[in-house]
């Protein structure tokens, strides 16, 4: 697709956004929600805007870099593996879920590289009628066809992947065997463990209201959560939003022993942010007062929150 994003820069934060004169533009099932990247892993979270008939779509790109910068360096066996693996995943997954493959924006510099984890992520668009500009095997091809390889690793490897790259029978299928050097497991296989993780939080979403995939309507001001001591900032992108010291619960990671490991909850709720003690042992505190324990208070912009001896700030942009 022929799509340029609008780049927004708010120092700390910053984000692409995507404009549509014509909210039916939008693809009827998506016009209550889009994509999460819980649901197709590999894929940008977004947020929609409504206003009037006009439609944006924001995402969050504050910790990543473009795939196309990366490449610009040398690139080794197993990173090239890696980018290769992920990608062909992002795709057979979205198959298997009839998410239209011609939707993702096949640009490098519309694929991004986490730089705190170094997960991948392609941006998606819900456009109706979609034409496709640049098929996914040629994307792939292209990356594989202009990298810097280091010559100084497994050349033979590399010169397999070229020779494949001509070979009638390409398949993505194909190619994953070929980078994993052992046979495809299914995609509902890769996915299973996935699935359960997610399930909790997919029915939390349900109860919020009108939401599908993990993502929500008419999503007004932009909130985040910075973290005081290093000025670590973080959207919050969810309804329902967790904060502490489990990364694999908490959609803020917090790396201090004395903040519990889910510690306290955001939530959204008309257009009104709340913030709930989550139990901890060493309590939360809204701008020095602290919070009666399983209880929703009401949060404003700029007000300072305090799990145990971890200072956050909340804004609205």
């Amino acid at each position: 697709m022929s799509i340029v994003l609008e780049k927004v820069d708010l120092g700390k934060i910053k984000y692409l956004i995507y404009s549509n004169e014509n909210k039916e533009n939008i693809d009827g099932e998506f016009n209550k929600g889009i994509i999460d990247k819980d649901v197709i892993p590999g894929t940008l979270p977004a947020f929609l805007t409504v206003e009037e008939d006009k439609i944006k779509i924001r995402y969050h790109v504050t910790d990543e870099s473009a795939l196309s910068e990366i490449l610009k360096d040398t690139i080794g066996k197993s990173e090239l593996k890696y980018i290769l693996k992920v990608l062909i995943d992002v795709f057979l997954s979205a198959e298997e879920k009839n998410i239209n493959i011609k939707n993702y924006l096949l640009d490098k510099d519309y694929v991004f590289i986490d730089k705190s984890n170094k997960e991948i992520y392609l941006i998606y668009i819900p456009l109706k009628d979609a034409k496709e500009e640049t098929s996914v095997i040629t994307f792939i091809k292209d990356i594989i066809s202009t990298i810097k390889y280091d010559l100084n690793e497994d050349l033979y490897f590399f010169v397999q992947l070229h020779n494949y790259l001509n070979n009638e029978g390409f398949t993505l299928e194909g190619l994953y065997k070929l980078i994993d050097n052992e046979p495809l497991e299914s995609i509902e296989e890769r996915e299973a463990e996935k699935i359960e993780e997610i399930q909790e939080d997919e029915l939390d979403f349900e109860e919020e209201g009108t939401t599908i995939l993990g993502l929500e309507e008419d999503y007004g001001k932009m909130a985040t959560i910075e973290r005081v001591v290093s000025g670590e900032a973080v959207e919050i992108y969810k309804t329902e939003f967790k904060i502490g010291r489990d990364r694999n619960t908490c959609d803020f990671f917090v790396d201090n022993k004395s903040v519990g490991r889910l510690h306290a909850v955001i939530t959204k709720r008309n257009e009104q942010y709340y913030l709930l003690d989550n139990s901890s042992r060493n309590g939360t505190y809204l701008n020095d007062k602290r919070l009666n324990s399983m209880r929703e208070y009401m949060i404003k912009n700029g007000d300072e929150i305090r799990l145990s001896n971890e200072t956050l700030i909340f804004k609205l942009y």
